[in-house]
Order: C-alpha cells, then structure tokens, then sequence
C-alpha cells in the first residue's frame, strides 16, 4: 500500500462555558480566548514534563505548562507515527476515516502531490479563522503540499509547512545538497542560526502582531526528528553526563533542551503582553520516541508499534483561571480529542467528530472520566521485516494489538500490565473477542483500508 500520506478576572474568558448550552466551565464574559497548540515531533511520554525517572536536560518552561494546567498521564497519540497523528490533531477523526494511515512521502522521495490531508477536511484553522481568529502554522506539516499546504488549510501564516518529514538540516541555510535546498517560507538569513530558534522567532512575530485580536498559533516543531543535530555546545555537554556510548541520547537531549528554551520564549511573549491569562496552552507530540534516543523504558516498543512506547505522549493544557493548577487525569485521551476541544473553548462549538470534548475533565472537581469507553488505532502497512500491519484497540483498562498477518490477537491489562508483557487473550477469551468485535466494528464504520489480502466481512 502506499504511504499516505478568576485568578484576573478576565483570565476565564473560556467562552465556551459562557456560549454552550451545557456549560462545563462556569466563566464570565469576556473576549475570545488565544489558543498556542505546540506539537513536538517523536517526543516519548517520558521525554518532557514533570516526574521523569531518566536523567535528562531539565524543561522547566514545559514543566510549567503542566505544573500550571492539567497533566494527562495516559494521553495518546492517534498514530504511531506523524502525518495520520498530525491529521487527527487538525481535524478530531480517526486517520483511518481520513484515508490517511501512513506518513506522507515528500515529492523528493517519490512521493505524489495529490496525496495530503484532503480540502474537504475542515480543520481548526478553518473554523477559527472563520470566527475571527488570526491563524498560523509554524514549523513541520507533513500533511501535503501546493493544495494541502497549511495556506489552503486556514492558516494565514505559514513558516515552514510544507511536504517535509523531517528539516534538510536544522542549520541555516536548512540544506542537504543536492536535492534538499531549503524549507518553504523559512529562507535563509543567518548561517548556522539553529532551526528550533528560527521556529520561535516566527512563532513570537505573530504574537506581537496579533496580540490586539484571538489567534490560533499552531507550533509544530521539526524537533526532534531526524536528521539528529543539535547546538555543538549542548551536545558536548550531554554527551558528558550520558556518555560517548550514548552520543545519539546525547543530541536527543540538546534538541530537547532548545526545544524547552524555544517554548520559553513564547511563553514569555505571553506574560509581557499580558496574553497569558487569556490563552489556552496545548503540549503534545505526534507519536512515541526511537529507542535510541528516548527514554521509553517501561514500557514497551517505540515509534511505528501499536505497544504504549510508540503510542503514549505528553499532554499538558493551561488555561489561567479555567483549569486548575495541577490537575491530573488518568482518563484515557487521545489527539483525536484536541480539535473539538479547542474548538469547543475558543468558539463555543460542539462538533460531531471522533474526537471528545475533553473541557469536562478540566473542569475542578468533575469526575476523571468520560462517556467514550474506546480508543482504535490502525496502520495497514508494513513498517519493517518485523512490524505491521497492525491495528489496536483499548477499551477500559484493556488493550488488544491486532497482527493482520499473523492473524493474531494479543490482549493485555494495561492496569496491571502496563508494560505490555503478558498477553491474556488465552486466559481472557471473552475479553478478547468482545474488544475484536469493537474493533472490527470501528473499521467497518470508519470503512479502514485493510491490508491486502483481509476479508472485511470479519
């Protein structure tokens, strides 16, 4: 198959309590509230935010988001891997009912200009921008160019967006001779300027020129993906406290620890034009990390695997004055869930999508669940030798990871077996055929593209 592609009183301005008919967040009127979305590229659950167990470079400034919002500790991913999770983010649906389930080849690599997130898609840009919002994307895309290209997707900026999985090189003139000359709406202005800067740059310009009227800023690093290049004086730095035996950990860590300054510097945009308490913060990642250079232990696999390593993510949200500080769930969520929820608090809007609603569960005091008891994954190609196609299913503390070709089902517990390594679909049969019939049911609904040679009528 082919890739696919009242603290301060006006701090509550979450207007969506103050528009929807079933209000989730009580809040006075006020103006319409900011929304930052950062979406960092392979980060691992246990790459960024509070409560880390591996020696890594502090991230304070991320730390802040959680420790001042809500922190989900079994949040998801919708993919194993980034063009169908970022998909997902921008719209609320599953990738298998966007027809996008694999990462989009650039054209470079053969890929095709038709392929991307569809026009027909409405995506957040689209509805925010459409009542009102000033609108940009910052950084990777990945979901198509030319007609797919963020421009064409209600973005009013675009800085960088484009068909690139990965930046030619995270140094300026951002190149990789002979057919990588650059990044789309990043042209070059200063040697060696580190790219995570040149994204910060672009991302606090359009603060300050938007800083009068509600804007979505969509953040989407190009870190820490391939190709692993980091400041010289960091990685030194950290391959000091990891060891020349982990050089590769070394760079992954520097990466992260200009990712963490980068953020702080739009966080500080923030606070100085007193934006802060009116503007909803978002931090997630697009799937898990690499084994080789995140720290994803104990859970199991990585990036491009149905287990909890190549799936679960950070997802930290403030919001000053509507969702309490230190907040943390454990209810299962999912990238899915972003779209309607941002949607739903900047302009008051429930949609029908996949995605939940998750402004409920940042509320105070509300219970730490929601009426959805199902999350589906599905990646009908093969990765390697040893991995795909898959697909995958949790249902309650349950998760079943479907092998098409091995036609097998392994299930585990995810409460106690949260490392994934007892499968249980022997000893549990029933539990295993009740979470195959939800799944097989989300397919057919969803009408998934199976892998070749897979009877549907399953």
């Amino acid at each position: 198959m082919r890739p696919l592609g009242v603290g301060i009183a006006a701090a509550a301005s979450l207007l969506v309590a103050c528009r929807a008919p079933a209000p989730t967040i009580v809040c006075p009127r006020g103006p319409s509230p900011n929304v930052v979305l950062v979406v960092i590229d392979d980060l691992s659950f246990d790459d960024a935010g509070p409560g880390r167990t591996d020696p890594r470079p502090e991230t304070p400034r991320i730390d802040r988001i959680a420790l001042e919002g809500a922190r989900f500790t079994h949040a998801y991913a919708a993919a194993a891997v980034c063009s169908p999770s970022r998909a997902a983010i921008q719209t609320g649906n599953y990738p298998a009912r966007l027809g996008i389930t694999d990462w989009i080849r650039a054209r470079f690599q053969g890929g095709r200009n038709e392929i991307g997130l569809a026009p027909g898609e409405t995506t957040i840009a689209e509805r925010l921008r459409d009542a009102g919002y000033a609108t940009a994307h910052v950084g990777k895309w990945h979901l198509g160019d030319g007609a797919f290209a963020p421009e064409r997707q209600g973005y009013g900026v675009n800085a960088g967006g484009c068909d690139l999985g990965e930046p030619p090189s995270y140094f300026d003139p951002f190149e990789r001779p002979p057919r990588l000359t650059g990044i789309p709406g990043l042209p070059p202005r200063r040697a060696g300027e580190y790219l995570v800067d040149r994204e910060a740059d672009e991302a606090c310009a359009f603060i300050r020129a938007n800083a009068g009227r509600p804007f979505l800023l969509h953040r989407a690093s190009y870190a820490i993906h391939t190709p692993h290049e980091a400041k010289p004086e960091l990685v030194e730095k950290w391959t000091a406290r990891l060891g020349a035996e982990r050089r590769r950990a070394a760079v992954a860590a520097a990466m992260i620890e200009s990712l963490d300054a980068a953020l702080g510097r739009v966080l500080e945009v923030l606070d100085d034009l007193d934006l802060s308490h009116r503007t909803l913060v978002v931090f997630t990642s697009d799937n898990g990390g690499l084994k080789s250079v995140s720290r994803i232990e104990p859970l199991r696999g990585e990036k491009g695997e149905p287990y909890e390593g190549g799936i679960r993510v950070p997802l930290f949200v403030r919001f000053p004055g509507a969702v309490p500080a230190g907040l943390v769930r454990e209810t299962p969520v999912g990238g899915i869930d972003l779209a309607p929820t941002i949607v739903s608090a900047a302009i008051g809007e429930r949609l029908g999508l996949d995605g939940a609603d998750l402004l409920a569960l940042l509320r105070a005091g509300a219970p730490d669940r929601l009426p959805r008891e199902d999350l589906f994954w599905h990646f009908p190609h093969r990765r390697s030798e040893t991995v795909g196609p898959w697909s995958a299913a949790r249902w309650g503390s349950w998760k079943l990871v479907r092998w098409w070709a091995k036609g097998r089902d392994e299930i585990y517990d995810l409460a106690a077996d949260p490392a994934e390594r007892r499968d249980l679909s022997r000893e549990r049969p029933e539990v295993a055929r009740e979470i195959a019939r939800r799944l097989d049911a989300h397919l057919r609904e969803t009408r998934a593209t199976l892998p070749e040679g897979v009877n549907r009528s399953r």
